[in-house]
């Protein structure tokens, strides 16, 4: 009996061990299970904080160039020309005050700003110990307060509240030792500007032996709960922009115009989006072609051209008359909608993308000028009276007005007269006055279009992209965007377009429907300039054009129920997505 009893209380306390054994071994698992799903949550809130702080970044990098594009006059102004000076548009309060990322005791403290980063140099890396001038050569930090910056439309909806990770954005002129990539071998080349231009892609200023334009940097930091991220691009200005001196502008002596003789035809200079300058409504490249379009025109008064005698003067009437004329509701495009940006999460290769040059050919070193074969030497002709050259009609003369000149544009003298006026002013000023100045902005235009065609290959709609055709065109019966065109353009009877069209090179426009009705309805800016008066075949590039011509508008001379009409968001909708392209760009975590 004593030993059955032995035995039952040996197997109870076998029993309760291997209970015990395996309560500790469910309690371990469960510890595990536990610390492992904490584990998982803290990795994916650390893993969506660093998205946060990746999308915070790109959205920094989003809209530095957005206020590179809108805010020009107080950006722009003050880094142009000035290496020193670094803008700070900073998104968070320090102690109650506007943040300074260049004080060493600021919480998100830029190091950049005293310390350039120069991994692939470090020879060209500065060294300041007494910090009177930042390693990357800055001297001057304005600092804008963009904590209030509103993103939508409520007015509660600020870009501190939408985007808190972001901190700030840094914007300044490009140089070697900022980007940390030498350009050039050449002494002293480190703290030059870096402009790029279509040809020889970037080079520092004076090194490369072409003009361009500059190239600025914007650098973006977040940072969500320590999970800090920071991009810096490489942007440059990749279209030239273009100010309307006038709702048309004829760029050549003389203009050609035929214009519909209905009263509901009108050329109106007022802005039709209602927050832009009065223009004149044809702008010409001097007085006497002024005169010469106001009396080709059937109707030439107030009423049917109507604007100001000078960009932003006075006005000959306070509205346009013209039926037809498409009101203008468009909003701009709000840059600031962080909350849509904050929704793509896209990943960038951790990298520094080089840029090529063009042709291949090195734009670093001063290019040596190619020696000029010598002339061969001919036979000494026997002296004979040279008749004077006569130039060719087509290279030097100036066209003779199709009437007589006989209407005076509007002026004070001249209430009730047509706004057209003489805007070569305004045209030399923004570099659009000389044959190679307009080659040039084909060119550039040409280099971030969204397409490049010729006659053959020219597109079938146009919608709100930048487009250049090499050759003559002929308009689809609606579209948008901003569209360049070498040859000869043919609009149909009811075409409705909304944007910049730009005839450069012959500078013809001719409505299809010749002497019929027609709507035509044009909202934005036309410009026209003959180029090519010197050759009747234009090379694609217009490389062969060299002197100004004769421009033509013919808008038929029979019925007509349309217009064209100024308008500063038809054409600003165009550049404000095309103005800054991202040349390179690094990623980084800190």
């Amino acid at each position: 009996m004593k030993t059955v009893s032995s035995r039952l209380a040996r197997s109870r306390g076998a029993a309760l061990l291997l209970a015990l054994m395996i309560s500790i071994a469910v309690g371990l698992l469960a510890a595990a299970l536990i610390t492992g799903f904490w584990e998982t949550i803290n990795f994916s809130k650390v893993v969506n904080e660093h998205m946060d702080s990746l999308t915070s970044a790109e959205t920094g990098g989003d809209l530095g160039r957005a206020l590179l594009r809108t805010a020009s006059s107080s950006i722009i102004t003050t880094i142009n020309g000035n290496l020193g000076t670094a803008v700070y548009l900073v998104n968070y309060d320090n102690g109650g005050s506007v943040g300074n990322p260049t004080t060493q005791g600021d919480p998100y403290y830029d190091t950049s700003y005293y310390k350039a980063n120069d991994p692939l140099n470090p020879s060209k890396e500065f060294s300041d110990p007494n910090n009177s001038t930042s390693d990357a050569g800055f001297t001057t930090a304005d600092i804008v307060d963009e904590t209030g910056l509103q993103t939508g439309s409520s007015t509660s909806t600020t870009l501190s509240s939408e985007l808190p990770g972001l901190k700030w954005v840094r914007i300044s002129l490009e140089t070697e030792v900022r980007i940390g990539q030498a350009l050039s071998t050449q002494t002293g080349a480190e703290t030059v500007e870096i402009d790029y231009s279509k040809l020889n892609g970037r080079y520092p200023v004076g090194y490369g032996g072409s003009s361009g334009v500059p190239v600025y940097q914007v650098v973006a930091y977040a940072n969500e709960n320590g999970q800090v991220r920071r991009i810096t691009e490489e942007v440059v200005q990749a279209l030239p922009t273009y100010t309307a001196p006038a709702a048309v502008t004829m760029l050549g002596p003389n203009p050609y115009y035929a214009d519909p003789h209905s009263n509901n035809w009108n050329i109106c200079g007022l802005d039709a989006a209602g927050t832009g300058a009065p223009l004149p409504s044809v702008g010409t490249i001097d007085t006497s072609s002024a005169s010469c379009f106001a009396s080709e025109a059937f109707r030439p008064d107030d009423t049917h051209y109507t604007g100001a005698s000078t960009p932003g003067g006075t006005t000959n009437s306070s509205s346009c008359s013209g039926s037809g004329l498409a009101a203008d509701a468009r909003p701009l495009p709000n840059f600031y909608l962080a909350r849509l940006l904050k929704e793509r999460h896209v990943q960038l290769p951790v990298e520094l993308r080089a840029v090529g040059f063009g042709n291949g050919n090195s734009p670093h070193a001063t290019p040596s000028p190619t020696p000029s074969p010598s002339p061969t030497p001919s036979p000494t002709p026997t002296p004979t009276p040279s008749p004077s050259p006569t130039p060719t009609a087509t290279a030097t003369a100036t066209p003779s007005c199709s009437v007589a000149p006989t209407v005076a544009p509007y002026s004070s003298t001249n209430p009730t007269g047509p706004a057209v006026e003489n805007v070569s002013s305004s045209l030399s000023t923004d570099n659009f006055s000389t044959v190679p100045d307009l080659i040039n902005f084909v060119s550039s235009t040409e280099a971030t279009a969204d397409g490049v065609y010729t006659s053959a290959t020219a597109p079938t709609t146009l919608s709100g992209g930048i487009y250049v055709v090499q050759g003559d065109y002929t308009l689809p019966s609606s579209g948008s965007g901003m569209l360049v065109v070498t040859g000869n353009l043919s609009v149909p009877n009811n075409f409705q377009f909304s944007g910049l069209i730009m005839l450069i090179g012959t500078g013809q426009l001719v409505l299809s429907h010749g002497s019929g009705g027609g709507a035509p309805k044009f909202n934005g800016a036309l410009f026209l300039a003959n180029i090519c008066a010197n050759t009747s075949s234009p090379a694609a590039d217009l490389s062969n054009c060299t002197t100004f011509g004769q421009t033509k508008l013919d808008t038929g001379n029979g019925g007509g129920n349309g217009g064209m009409q100024y308008d500063s968001k038809a054409i600003n909708s165009v550049f404000q997505n095309h103005l800054y392209a991202i040349l390179s760009f690094n990623e980084e975590d800190q």
